[in-house]
């Protein structure tokens, strides 16, 4: 897993709203390019003769997929949790690698989850904190809460509020930190976008509110994806900026700013949109490649059975409880197909079989 800090900005912050048409992407404008492109041949491809989906490519590409799917020549997942998508172990894993829990560790706490999937984002908050009595209010991104969380978690996009603004999807996050969120409490968004000038003002503005403010992309995150979560520690609040974001309804506002935000912020963005992005390009060109060479079974085999241990090292590292399968391939049966492959389990030779731990 990859995660960055961001500088912390001591500016005194002045939100100067404004309508202004700025050239997008705003940074990284190479990279963003050259994904388009490549997502676009991919989506070109079609289904035909061939001995892989590119939904099975797809998944298999992705290192992460076994967690929550089952591994190939098996019924059952690497994890032995009983998720079926990757948003469970990606809080988790931002969880336990920033130590989000460490300053609650013996306090009961109050969490704001806005989530189309709010069971598993709270059980993943609650996975080591069973022993806690811990309180979970699934909110919407306009409620003013009538007590502070110490955490609250936003797992929402800008499409999923028909007649929102990305301006005014942004706005309402800041107010729900403002009005939601304790001082010593933290802040867990997932974003959709590092690239316009909107939205590093935004993660600029988090800079200038919190104490510390990370930018991080999870292992089991979608590697197709650019998709990102900024973690927040410590809100430093201001009565001045509640003031702030009281907008004119009839303004349809595109910047937060009408300045230019700092260089070394902006260089720092633009390093992280680099060094993140090239994993998503390299997944891309992969499953394309892949999908050219469509009978290289044996390569497919390789990845797969690599993935599998990824996700069990995965879980392993994070005290996920997993199912282990440890094998060796018959040298003999390289040039069958998937199904006809066997894997002797390394302590008792027999065939087709995993072991629990």
């Amino acid at each position: 897993m990859s995660y960055y800090i961001l500088p912390k900005s001591n500016n005194k912050l002045i939100l100067n709203p404004c309508v202004k048409n700025v050239e997008f992407p705003y940074v990284s404008a190479s990279l963003y390019n050259q994904f388009n492109s490549l997502t676009t041949q991919w989506n070109n491809f079609k289904d035909t003769n061939s001995l892989f989906s590119k939904n099975e490519i797809e998944n298999y590409i992705n290192p992460y997929f076994f967690l929550y799917s089952t591994a190939f020549n098996s019924n059952l997942n690497v994890s032995k949790l009983d998720f079926d998508n990757s948003l469970f172990y990606e809080i988790v894993e931002i969880v336990n690698n920033l130590n989000v829990l460490q300053p609650f560790k013996n306090d009961n706490i109050i969490v704001s989850i806005i989530s189309d999937q709010f069971d598993y984002v709270y059980k993943a908050i609650n996975y080591n904190r069973k022993e806690n009595c811990d309180v979970f209010l699934n909110a919407k991104i306009e409620d003013k809460l009538q007590t502070k969380c110490n955490i609250v978690i936003i797992d929402k996009s800008c499409s999923d509020y028909d007649g929102l603004t990305y301006f005014q999807f942004l706005t309402c996050i800041l107010k729900v930190i403002i009005n939601n969120l304790d001082e010593s409490g933290v802040c867990i968004i997932k974003i959709d976008d590092l690239f316009s000038k909107t939205s590093l003002e935004f993660v600029y503005i988090l800079t200038t509110l919190f104490d510390k403010t990370f930018i991080i992309n999870p292992n089991a995150s979608c590697p197709y994806s650019l998709k990102k979560y900024i973690v927040c520690k410590h809100l430093i609040f201001s009565e001045d900026f509640v003031d702030h974001l009281c907008f004119e309804d009839n303004i349809n506002y595109t910047q937060f700013i009408n300045v230019d935000l700092p260089v070394i912020f902006v260089n720092k963005m633009n390093d992280i949109n680099i060094i993140t992005g090239q994993k998503n390009l390299e997944c891309l060109i992969q499953k394309i490649n892949l999908f050219n060479n469509k009978h290289d079974l044996e390569k497919m085999t390789i990845i797969r059975k690599s993935n599998v241990e990824k996700c069990v090292l995965w879980c392993e590292k994070n005290k996920i409880p997993c199912n282990k399968f440890l094998d060796k391939t018959n040298i003999f049966l390289l040039n069958e197909t998937i199904d006809d492959i066997e894997y002797l389990l390394e302590d008792t030779g027999s065939v087709n079989k995993f072991v629990s731990v």
